[in-house]
């Protein structure tokens, strides 16, 4: 046995090992006991947070300043769930380091047991301040990225309306209806968003479509009528490209599609539809009847209402459907033409 107490054949003594652990660790390991009195802490508390261990042994690990104010409460109704025998993992919190700077920590804690009875608690302190830092940064520059996308997409949606002027703002209508119609499904806050953006760009494909069609006053002949089915294709193609961070092109190509195979441009049933393009095109049906077009005035909304209710399940999604109904006629939803 050495004079330090570690064994002969020990690779390092205890000073040693201490040593590599301050240089090597960036955990600080806390022993607490029952009164959360620190009885030893790693030495990385000091090239980690700036205290000497020296000093913080024997104090009270509330009284050292080490945790924020905010979250000091937090930590001790931790350490009182590790007294009653559970362990905490991953919870975070705001250390102060001595030289003032807030530091963001994962906090993990165990029961430490004697005699079959617990003595206190092994809590171990991992930095993360770098890790969040990167996150929050990814947060912001993600926020600026969708906004400048929003800003686009507003700009084409205004594109198509100085091409189709009798249409002028139907993008919006459609993006609006088709949002609050996906809140009402209690979709997810990022599907929600893409349901928006799809539906502001939802027929972008008349953008190829002659002004004449778009704006004629009577009914459509057939073949007129042929040449506009084909805008969500168009739609698709020119959106395809574009890496979204949802299937908005999928959502322009199928939203005049209807459950029945009845819809355009492939007929294709519902179950080959996604959930997001029926919501849009059931938006976009109420919103084309409820204001004036070319070849007809309105039919109001009460009349588009019927029409959803009627072709439920028919024509259209059963839910969409009823969401879509249950946003007018329960929640006092009120379209603006």
């Amino acid at each position: 046995m050495k004079e330090d107490g570690s064994p002969e054949n020990s690779y390092f003594s205890q000073e040693e090992f201490n040593k590599i652990c301050q240089e090597f660790s960036s955990d600080v390991i806390y022993m607490l006991d029952e009164d959360m009195i620190i009885r030893h802490v790693s030495p990385s508390v000091w090239s980690v947070l700036g205290y000497d261990p020296g000093v913080l042994v024997g104090s009270s690990f509330a009284e050292t300043n080490q945790v924020s104010p905010e979250h000091l409460p937090l930590m001790t109704l931790d350490f009182q769930s590790i007294m009653s025998s559970r362990k905490i993992t991953r919870q975070e919190y705001t250390f102060l380091a001595k030289d003032g700077r807030e530091l963001e920590f994962r906090i993990s804690g165990s029961p430490l047991l004697r005699d079959g009875k617990i003595r206190g608690a092994v809590v171990t302190a991992q930095d993360i301040t770098s890790q969040k830092r990167s996150e929050n940064e990814l947060k912001k520059t993600l926020v600026n990225l969708r906004k400048s996308l929003d800003l686009t997409i507003k700009t084409i949606s205004r594109t198509i309306d100085c091409k189709d002027p009798y249409t002028a703002g139907h993008q919006q209508r459609v993006s609006d209806l088709a949002r609050y119609i996906a809140t009402e499904m209690k979709l997810s806050s990022d599907a929600i968003n893409g349901i928006r953006m799809a539906g502001i760009l939802h027929d972008i494909g008349k953008i190829s479509l002659p002004s004449e069609i778009l704006s004629k006053p009577g009914r459509l002949h057939s073949a007129e009528f042929e040449l506009i089915k084909i805008h969500p294709i168009i739609g698709f193609d020119i959106l395809c490209t574009i890496d979204f961070p949802w299937p908005i092109a999928a959502m322009v190509l199928y939203h005049h599609e209807r459950i029945d195979g009845s819809g355009y441009p492939y007929g294709m049933t519902g179950e080959y539809v996604i959930l997001e393009a029926k919501i849009i095109g059931v938006a976009d049906v109420v919103v084309a009847l409820a204001t004036h077009r070319p070849y007809r005035a309105a039919v109001g909304i009460d009349k588009a209402l019927e029409e959803i209710e009627h072709n439920a399940g028919i024509l259209y999604d059963g839910d969409v459907a009823g969401a879509c109904l249950s946003l007018f006629r329960n929640k006092g939803f009120l379209f603006v033409p």
